[in-house]
This record gives structure tokens, sequence and C-alpha cells, in this order.
């Protein structure tokens, strides 16, 4: 593996467009998809949206929305039941390419899985697939899901040439609005100057989008996401105006993509 490093500040914030907190049959969350996206248009922000193609399927209409945007598979269906069936994986990155070149009419050219959970296996497989650049990695740990603590937190190879945008980390915390709301705000403006110059931020709907299928998680993903329930909003925007304030331009992952390529 090999680093590839970028030296401009900038900042990707990164949607992952799934089921209702990522494990419910329901896209419930879904329905103020607009309402994000017009909270980045006004914030001058370019979102690029891992959407699993199980969305595109159901929902058509969501054409008119998708078409402008940066948007990359994040699986077929985000059934984390399966998360531990190789075979399974494998079927949903070429079942999710085939749907979403169905759809958009062009190769996908980037892969998020979900819980960031990928094995050699699939990043094979994403080679073999055309797939340009893989983002699942968390330079971190997850019990039970995955242990990153000696992957690079800057892009790198694997060894059959497919790059790995992983995500960003503060001291190993990811950042992402669900640490941010978990952790609260001031822990991450004590260590704001210890983040990287190239961010690759991680979000989903649910984060402050909540509804009747919150009340069917388990007592303890509710009293996860009770934290900061109602500050999603607010906390994104103020994470936003201090990265502006710390003069990080805002890229979508392919802009960020093609940077890597250039400056090979």
């Amino acid at each position: 593996m090999t680093d590839q490093t970028i030296t401009d500040k900038n900042f990707c914030i990164t949607v992952d467009v799934e089921r209702d907190y990522g494990r419910l049959n329901q896209y419930e969350c879904l329905n103020h998809l607009d309402h994000l996206l017009k909270l980045f248009k006004d914030m001058k922000v370019k979102p690029t949206l891992f959407i699993s193609t199980e969305i595109l399927e159901k929902f058509p209409k969501i054409s008119r929305t998708l078409t402008q945007l940066d948007v990359q598979p994040h699986s077929h269906s985000h059934k984390i039941e399966k998360i531990r069936s190789l075979k399974f994986k494998i079927e949903e990155i070429r079942k999710s390419k085939r749907i979403y070149k169905d759809f958009f009419g062009v190769n996908p050219i980037g892969y998020r899985a979900p819980f960031g959970a990928i094995s050699v296996p699939e990043i094979n497989v994403l080679k073999k697939e055309n797939f340009k650049y893989d983002s699942s990695i968390f330079p971190s740990f997850r019990p039970g899901v995955y242990n990153n603590m000696r992957a690079s937190s800057k892009p790198f190879y694997y060894d059959n040439g497919l790059l790995e945008i992983p995500f960003s980390t503060i001291l190993f915390v990811p950042l992402s609005l669900s640490y941010i709301q978990l952790l609260g705000g001031r822990f991450f403006k004590i260590f704001q100057n210890k983040m990287p110059d190239n961010i690759i931020f991680d979000m989903h709907l649910h984060n402050i989008y909540h509804n009747k299928s919150f009340d069917e998680l388990n007592f303890k993903l509710k009293l996860m996401y009770l934290r900061n329930k109602d500050n999603g909003i607010s906390i994104l925007k103020n994470f936003i105006k201090l990265l502006k304030k710390k003069k990080y331009k805002s890229i979508s992952m392919k802009e960020h993509y093609e940077t890597i390529i250039r400056n090979e």
C-alpha cells in the first residue's frame, strides 16, 4: 500500500443515503433529502451521496434530485444482517454497479461498503469491476465490525492498484456527524487544530431527520441517537462554518479523486 498526499485544504461532505438508521426496512428519512440538498446549496457545499441502489429501484422519481450531483453506490440493499457473508457482499457490489449504470447511464467510479466493513476479496472485486476508488475505511476501531487502527488516514493504493480514500479522524475518532452528536461539539473544537488538510466527513439523513421509524430502534440505539437528537442541523452548519473559517474549500469526492490522480 502506498500513501498519496495532497496539500490543499479541502473538505468532502459525504452522505450515506440508505434505509432508515442503516438497518430498518423503511425509507422515511428519504423524504427529507431535498431539504438537506437545499441546505447544502445555500451553504455552497458540494456533497457526495453514497446511495444504496435499492433506493433507485424503489424510488425512481428521485432522479430529478440526483442528476446534477456526485452520486456513487453504497452497496445495493445495505442489509447489515448479512454483513458477515462475503458471497452476499460481493453480489451487492456487482448488483449495485449494474443498477447504477442502468439508472445513470454511466459506470460508477467510487464505492462505500455498509458500516465501513470491507475485506480484501471485496477490494479485488471492485478492481475487476473497474471501480476507481473505495471510501469505506475508518482508521479507527469498531468492536465486532472492523479494526483499522493501523490503516493510513491518507489516501493509499491497495496492492491491486485500487485507490482507498479513508474517512478522516481526530485521535482515531471519525470526523462524522454521528460522532460529533455523540461526543459533543466541544470535543471537536478542542482538537480542531489537529484536523487534516483534506477532510472526508460522513453523515446520514437520520442524523438530522427523525420520524416514526425511530420508535423501532432498540433501547441502546435510541439512547445513542437521543444525544443531540434535535441539534443535528445546527451542529452540521456550525461545523461547515468552522471549516470555511479555517479556509477549507468544499469539493466533491469525484473532484478529490481527480486531484489525487492529477498529483501523481
